[in-house]
């Protein structure tokens, strides 16, 4: 098995699957039907599902894992569908769906607070499919003392601010309203792009373009990076993630292929000036990865967490009280519990701040640790319920972990089904 860790914005998996396509020099003509199928990027993908009528249906999916051999692949499926890990990690109704040796769970685009417009179009002959993706959320909230904390802490239970003018009567009044938009293109000769609008990846981030390939171009990513391993630190240094000129000559030789269809195919005439400082699939993952190592080793920067929930012992009940999960550290340095908050949602509900290690447990969830202060490396927190009952029965939970000092969110969990 062969992975490899990435982040954008969150944190996602991605690994090396099949061979390699042939090249772009014949031409094709394309029609609805060719929109079917997977388009992949940098540890996750979109799968498209065309109807015999060219209406269709679009899912997200997310990368479990990917496998050197079909054999290996096989394996992997079979148990995570027979062992009930499916189930633990992604609910009842995940669904598993495997493509060149890789394992990927679908879920529904859809989700609560976003809205969706899409369309089918044609550009040069190609069929495409567009879709914009629009969110709203709050600004923060700005403490008496100039603190600014995230627009969702507003009147949710519990003070964020010093004085805790956060949680008076009618404090979200104050609050503007933000839409994001965040448009896809997807097109039957098999490439796409995500484009992130100014400001989203980051306060001043200039916009941003994460291209989409078939599955295959995996494979070659898998083996840009590992032959890293083969340069030199004055080699390493030299590159520039942004611009490609910079990269060795056998990185680039071996994502050639796939640069060269995605330049031949429809999609950058659909996203225009958008996507100018990222032209190539192989610039679009290979920064975000670099990056992510770089942030990943500083001290004063974000540091690359990573972390695993598992379900508690025993089936929730009508008593309050109760441990529902178990969250270990699998990657990071230490944090002092004062500059994070764990939020829990549960069935779908809005998340809900949970009372800290060491802090009397309040109505929602309740963190429980070793009692030094910290969260460490390995180390298992408990999340309880507190004095009102979460979960009566089985039911499915979502956790986010913030950083209060630099207003981010350092983890955002999948559906956990507890049982």
């Amino acid at each position: 098995m062969r992975k490899i860790a990435i982040i954008l914005v969150l944190m996602m998996m991605l690994a090396g699957c099949t061979e390699l396509t042939g090249d772009s020099t014949e031409s094709t003509e394309y029609t609805n039907q060719d929109l079917e199928g997977l388009y992949v990027s940098a540890g996750f993908g979109l799968q498209v599902d065309m109807n015999p009528d060219d209406t269709y249906v679009v899912y997200m999916l997310q990368l479990e894992d990917c496998y050197d051999t079909e054999e290996e692949a096989n394996s992997a499926m079979e148990e995570l569908t027979t062992d009930g890990d499916l189930v633990d990690m992604y609910g009842p109704d995940a669904t598993l769906l495997m493509s060149d040796n890789c394992i990927f769970v679908q879920e529904p685009l859809e989700e609560s607070g976003i809205t969706i417009t899409d369309s089918l179009n044609t550009i040069s002959g190609t069929p495409y499919i567009e879709m914009i993706i629009s969110e709203e959320t709050y600004g923060n909230f700005v403490c008496d003392n100039g603190e600014a904390i995230p627009g969702d802490w507003v009147n949710d239970g519990e003070a964020d601010c010093p004085d805790g003018e956060d949680e008076a009567e009618g404090a979200e009044d104050s609050l503007e309203t933000v839409t994001t938009e965040v448009t896809t293109y997807l097109a039957a000769d098999g490439y796409g792009t995500i484009v992130y609008p100014e400001g989203m990846l980051g306060e001043d981030s200039p916009a941003f373009c994460m291209h989409m390939a078939p599955p295959a171009a995996m494979q070659a990513f898998y083996q840009t990076v590992e032959g890293l391993d083969n340069l030199t630190d004055e080699e390493l240094e030299d590159i520039d993630p942004e611009v490609l000129s910079t990269y060795p000559s056998i990185i680039v030789e071996s994502f050639a292929v796939f640069d060269q269809n995605f330049a031949d195919s429809s999609i950058p005439s659909l996203y225009g000036t958008a996507c100018e400082s990222s032209s190539s699939i192989l610039v679009s993952w290979f920064g975000v990865w670099a990056t992510s190592l770089a942030e990943g080793t500083t001290d004063d920067n974000f540091m690359m967490y990573d972390f695993s929930v598992a379900d508690a012992a025993g089936t929730p009940t009508s008593d309050s009280g109760e441990a529902l999960v178990y969250v270990s550290m699998d990657a990071g340095d230490d944090l002092n519990w004062a500059d994070i908050r764990i939020q829990m949602s549960v069935d779908g509900s809005a998340f809900q701040q949970c009372t800290q290690p060491g802090m009397d447990a309040d109505t929602g969830c309740h963190v429980t640790d070793d009692g030094d202060n910290k969260w460490a490396f390995a180390e298992e927190v408990t999340i309880s319920e507190g004095s009102d009952d979460l979960c009566s029965g089985p039911c499915n939970v979502e956790l986010r972990i913030l950083n209060v000092l630099e207003n981010t969110i350092i983890y955002d969990s999948n559906v956990n089904y507890v049982e």
